[in-house]
């Protein structure tokens, strides 16, 4: 009589799962969106942020001080590789105070190692004394980032006086821009990441 050998299988191992908002299978991308929101340590210090799990922000709204400012919003580092192509989208609402104010938007990648890259930048609408929702497009170069590297997108504001942007992803009413008769508190970002398909 003939002895059966015995055969293995190998269990298929699952592949990873991204969560994405929406796919553009035509571009090949899946698109998450991200909210900036600020965090305070005991020591009183803000921390600006972007998450995917929409939370609580510290402070409503973020403010730049007369002349030129900056705010850097960061992502938790990537735990995988990731590849992010196509044009990202940032909606934010703000308002100038005491005169005019123009916003602009870049994303970058930071490196393990510390290294700023900008990925690509555009300027939005004159912000002035009455609050204005904006939504500013960028055309991103295709990027790949590695385990450990981060996302960031910096804001930057040119003006006369001071320049306050909503930046609380529950959408609450701030001292100056107020969703209940104005526009959103919420900050907003679409990235498209490049799907394997």
């Amino acid at each position: 009589m003939v002895e059966l050998l015995p055969i293995s299988f190998p269990v298929p191992t699952e592949p990873a799962i991204a969560s994405y908002n929406y796919t553009d299978v035509a571009e090949g991308t899946g698109v998450i969106i991200f909210d900036g929101y600020n965090t305070e340590d005991n020591a009183g210090t803000i921390t600006t942020r972007l998450s995917s799990n929409p939370i609580s922000s510290a402070t409503i709204e973020s403010s730049f001080t007369a002349g030129v400012g900056t705010l850097n919003y960061d992502l938790t580092v990537f735990n995988s590789p990731r590849t992010i192509k196509g044009t990202a989208t940032v909606a934010l609402s703000a308002i100038a105070v005491g005169g005019t104010a123009t916003m602009r938007a870049y994303i970058k990648k930071v490196a393990v190692g510390g290294a700023v890259t900008s990925l690509g930048d555009n300027t939005g609408g004159v912000i002035t004394l009455t609050p204005k929702h904006d939504v500013i497009n960028i055309p991103l170069t295709q990027t790949h980032f590695a385990k450990g590297d981060t996302l960031r997108l910096t804001l930057t504001s040119t003006y006369v006086t001071d320049c306050i942007i909503g930046n609380d992803p529950l959408n609450r009413n701030g001292a100056s821009v107020t969703p209940s008769s104005t526009f959103p508190t919420t900050l907003k970002i679409a990235i498209p990441f490049k799907l394997d398909l």
